[in-house]
This record gives structure tokens, sequence and C-alpha cells, in this order.
């Protein structure tokens, strides 16, 4: 089950564009998100500390923004 879930995903992740480099820019956006996160968990290394909650922060900031991007960029395309 967790192969065909997989493979769905990378059918889908290749997809949902009009050859526009849409999964382009979604693989740009899960770099950045992946990223923030390494550079966060780099900082609390670097000072000793473990602190979950911030790390969560950076991935969902992350995120929204991906989204919102997202979002822009289909709007205007249906223009």
């Amino acid at each position: 089950s967790s192969s065909a879930s997989s493979s769905s995903t990378t059918t889908t992740s290749r997809g949902g564009g009009c050859g526009n480099g849409s999964s382009s820019s979604r693989s740009n956006s899960r770099q950045e998100v992946f990223q923030a996160v390494l550079n966060e968990q780099h900082r609390q290394f670097t000072l000793g500390i473990q602190d979950v909650e911030a790390l969560a922060k950076v991935s969902m900031g992350k995120s929204q923004r991906a989204r919102d991007r997202a979002r822009v960029i289909g709007m205007l395309q249906s223009l």
C-alpha cells in the first residue's frame, strides 16, 4: 500500500502543470523548506540546544510561503 501511495505522489509531483515548470517550482519550494530546517538544526547544534518547536515554526513558515506563492501563480495562470 505504501508503494502505491509513493508512486501516486511521484505521478502527482510530475503532473499538474502545463509544461510551464510548475513541478520544478514545487521542487524548489521543497528544497527551500528542507534547507531552512537544516539551517535551523545547525543553528541549534552550534548553540547546544534542541528546540523542536522552532524547527516546526521554520518548516511551517517556509511551507506557508510556498503555498502562498503557488496560489498566486495559479491565479496568474488562470488569466
